[in-house]
């Protein structure tokens, strides 16, 4: 019965801005589009004409875009009836290495957002949708996107209380000595040569500025991290190392992550 009030206690039709991070076509003009909002979280709604030509919802709802939407709740999946783009980031969209992270990124949001019932609303999914937001506007406008999506992967984790740990061996909690040490996606971060044995593998070789890079990540925002400068030896070793506990904690490879890969080969620099 409380549930049944506190579903009738809420609004049939609400406006939320919103970013779109996932659609599906569904039928012949319609579109599935799963949408991140800073108020209700993860969104599913149903985008109804919006693959017709000339639909009053076409352009609006494609992926990555920010928009201004309108939507009627539905019992499964609600209903977009006016949206609004706010920003389609053209230069972005311009850039086949910026489009590859933005697809990234945005796949990882939504593998961590979740929806947000009306009573049970937090700050969290406002700083989801924030972080997804910025990286985007930083993309758009220039910022490097390998350190830009080192910074939002360490963002992301830290907000879903995920975030390996950096500063310490998680096996016997003392300081990291200045030296190359291991990482275990099981054991949540940094072992040091003295407890691996004892600590659940796989491990992966992490070297000593790699562990700088990281901690400066977790330090800083994304403006920070995309103006860290860090050969690109380090950085590809900072990254192996979220890439895996991503990995880990997803239980699988993002499908957007081959994509990025092979864009990144192709522009890697010494």
């Amino acid at each position: 019965m409380a549930l049944a009030t506190r579903q009738m206690a809420r609004p049939r039709v609400y406006k939320t801005e919103v970013v779109v991070v996932r659609q599906s076509p569904m039928g012949e003009a319609d579109r599935i589009v799963t949408l991140l909002s800073p108020e209700r979280g993860q969104i599913r709604a149903v985008a109804k004409g919006v693959r017709r030509a000339g639909g009053r919802l076409t352009g609006h709802l494609e992926l990555l875009n920010r928009v201004q939407v309108s939507l009627a709740e539905g019992r499964n999946l609600d209903i977009v009836v006016e949206a609004q783009c706010l920003d389609g980031f053209p230069a972005l969209r311009s850039d086949l290495g910026k489009v590859a992270a933005g697809m990234y990124l945005a796949e990882i949001a939504d593998a961590f957002s979740v929806p947000q019932e009306n009573d049970h609303r937090d700050s969290d999914a406002r700083k989801v949708y924030e972080l997804v937001a910025e990286a985007l506007g930083r993309l758009e406008a220039g910022d490097p996107a390998d350190e830009l999506l080192a910074g939002f992967k360490v963002r992301i984790l830290a907000l879903a209380g995920l975030a390996p740990e950096m500063s310490a061996c998680v096996e016997c909690g003392l300081g990291l000595a200045q030296r190359d040490h291991a990482y275990s996606a099981a054991a949540g971060g940094i072992v040091c040569p003295d407890c691996i044995t004892g600590a659940p593998g796989p491990f992966l070789p992490v070297s000593v500025n790699a562990i700088k890079a990281l901690r400066y990540y977790m330090s800083q925002g994304l403006a920070g991290a995309a103006a860290l400068k860090v050969p690109y030896a380090v950085r590809k070793d900072a990254g192996r190392i979220l890439d895996t506990h991503l990995r880990y904690h997803l239980d699988r490879e993002p499908r957007s992550a081959g994509f990025l890969q092979s864009i990144g080969r192709d522009q890697a620099g010494p």
